[in-house]
Formats: structure tokens, sequence, C-alpha cells
């Protein structure tokens, strides 16, 4: 548990400190699981605890045999009479009296079936109720991405400021600017995860071959590729004059704050839609990045198999579903570009 608070930053401790003391010890032998020996990133784990607190926060309110407990107090056996139709109960209470949508619920089943099958291949829960769980059906939106001269746009807002107020561009300095410029075109250019830019370190990079080593999902590494405009913009900020002449903190980072330490997700998240917001489009984040570079590549290569390489995707089915439905639109196109048969 020490190893995984020390991958913290302070805020993430703040919150960590303050759930794991309200959920029941069982819930340890999890957090320690998921993050040391199946790599998860350090958000996902959060976001588990708290809809871990949330579900038996619901127990302890209306399950009969929770009553007059503290959640704290749960114990190895307590999470052992819980039954599926508890779970069913939790799901009706979280849609009536709560009123998450449907990916809200989804995601806190997610969460749900992490603690009930790790705690059952420990042993420590005789069965797990959540296989009974079926596939929610969800009606997902088309990808939201950028088009390419969309992209364009976004790259020129960083460099030109077009498009921000006042105060957004009196707090820019030319290292800042050099800084988003390098962190944005990286996301565009490879379709990295916010957490994956997070962890990177200098000695990820191969310049010469323009790779970088990724630490994905499931702590899997995988051979990233980059072009030269991302090897152009990442060498720029990390010779820029300001970054040489610091004291930096954590010297492996590669995008660092203004305390010259390395760069939150949220401050990359902020940095995303501060340009994105700038040139009017204020739906993109970085997960929407990811999907314009996985878009871009497909329609530059038409092969599938390199873009869930690229993107870290273990199941190409998935890629492939996402991606090709996407780019059914150029089919059209060039069907009516083709014109007439006769």
């Amino acid at each position: 548990m020490s190893d995984f608070l020390n991958k913290l930053s302070i805020k993430q401790q703040r919150v960590f400190n303050n759930l794991i003391k309200e959920l029941p010890a069982f819930c340890e032998i999890v957090v320690t699981t998921k993050f040391v020996i199946e790599g998860r990133l350090r958000s996902t784990i959060i976001h588990y605890m708290r809809d871990w607190h949330l579900f038996f926060q619901y127990c302890v309110e209306h399950l009969e045999q929770f009553q007059g407990k503290k959640i704290k107090e749960l114990t190895n056996e307590d999470i052992n009479s819980i039954t599926y139709d508890n779970l069913v109960y939790f799901e009706q209470w979280l849609l009536n009296d709560r009123n998450v949508v449907k990916s809200t619920q989804s995601r806190r089943r997610s969460a749900i079936k992490v603690l009930f099958n790790t705690l059952y291949k420990k042993n420590i829960l005789k069965q797990d109720p959540t296989i009974q769980y079926d596939k929610l059906k969800i009606n997902k939106q088309g990808i939201i991405a950028l088009a390419p001269h969309e992209q364009v746009s976004l790259l020129d807002a960083i460099e030109s400021g077009y498009g921000l107020t006042d105060k957004e561009k009196k707090s820019r300095t030319e290292f800042s600017i050099a800084r988003d410029l390098a962190l944005i075109t990286l996301l565009l250019d490879t379709g990295l995860r916010i957490g994956e830019v997070y962890t990177l370190n200098r000695k990820n990079f191969n310049f010469d071959n323009m790779e970088i080593s990724v630490l994905g999902k499931g702590a899997k590494v995988r051979t990233v590729v980059f072009s030269s405009d991302t090897k152009t913009s990442l060498l720029a900020y990390l010779k820029h004059p300001t970054r040489l002449s610091k004291q930096i903190i954590d010297k492996e980072a590669i995008f660092l704050n203004r305390d010259y330490d390395r760069l939150s997700i949220r401050g990359m998240q902020k940095i995303v839609k501060k340009y994105a917001s700038a040139i009017g489009k204020y739906n993109i984040t970085p997960h929407k990045l990811r999907s314009s570079a996985g878009l871009s590549l497909y329609e530059a290569t038409g092969d599938i198999r390199v873009v869930a390489a690229q993107l870290g995707h273990e199941d190409i089915s998935v890629t492939a579903k996402k991606y090709v439905d996407a780019s059914k639109h150029k089919l059209h196109d060039a069907i009516r570009k083709r014109g007439s048969l006769r």
C-alpha cells in the first residue's frame, strides 16, 4: 500500500486516505491487487473506491442485515451475505433515487464487478454474485473527433493565442506555449491515453527511431510510433532555455507544471479544454484527441490492425467497430464524387 501512496499526487493522496479510512478492510486487498499486480491507473482505482463507498453506503442504509453498522465495520462475513438481488436493488436505487444515466450505471457496475471478482479470486468470497449481471445496452453516440482542418486550427490556436481570453493570454509564456504545443501534438499524433502520457519519462523516448515505450493498461508495455512533427515540437520544448535553466523537481518527467514538477492529469485536461474551447470545440477532451488520432490513422492506412497496435487495443473487434463505422462517411463522399455510372 505504501508503494501505491508514494505514486499519488498530493491531492490524490488526500482523497485516497479519506476513502480508505471509511472503506472496509477487505478493500485494501483489491486496491493492492489492481495497482501492483495489474497496473491499473491511480485515478481509475480512486474512481473505483468512490463507487465502492457509495455501494456500501446504500448497504448500511437499506439492507436489513447491515442496520446499525458503519461502512468501515463491514466484515468478510458481511460481504459474503450480499446477494445478486441486493445488487439489483442497488441499481434500481441509483436509477430511481439518484437519477443516474445509463453510462454512470455501467461504470458503477464495473467497479462493483471488480470488487467482488477480486475478492472471489482471493478466496474472501465464497461466490461472486456479479457473474449473473447481464450486459447493459447503452445507446452510444458516434465517435467524436476533430477533422484534419480542426486539428490544424487547434495547433494554430496554441501558437497564436487566437480565441483565448485576455486572462489566458496574459498567463502564457514562451515556455508554456512550447509545452502545450508539444503535449497536444503528441496526443493528436499518437493517440496515447492521458494516463499513459502522465507516466512518460525521458527514457521512454527514442528520438532516433521516433518510438515511445509506453506502459499501458494491465501493466503491458507497447511501442508507439510518432511523427517528425511530434519530434520537432518535443525537442523544441525539452531544449527550451527556461527548462534548461530551472531546477526541475521531477527530473525524469516530460511535461512540467508551473512549479517545474510533473504536470498532473488534471493539468493536461485543462490545457486541452482551454485550446479546444478557443476554437469553439467545447466537447473535446484528451480522449477525443485519442479518437482523432485513431480515426486519422485508419483513414490514412485502411488497416485496423495498425490502429489497434498504436492505440493499445487488445480486442481488434472493438477498434474495428469504432473506427470503421466512423469513417463510413468517406465511402458516401467517394460514391458522390464518383458520379453517375452512365
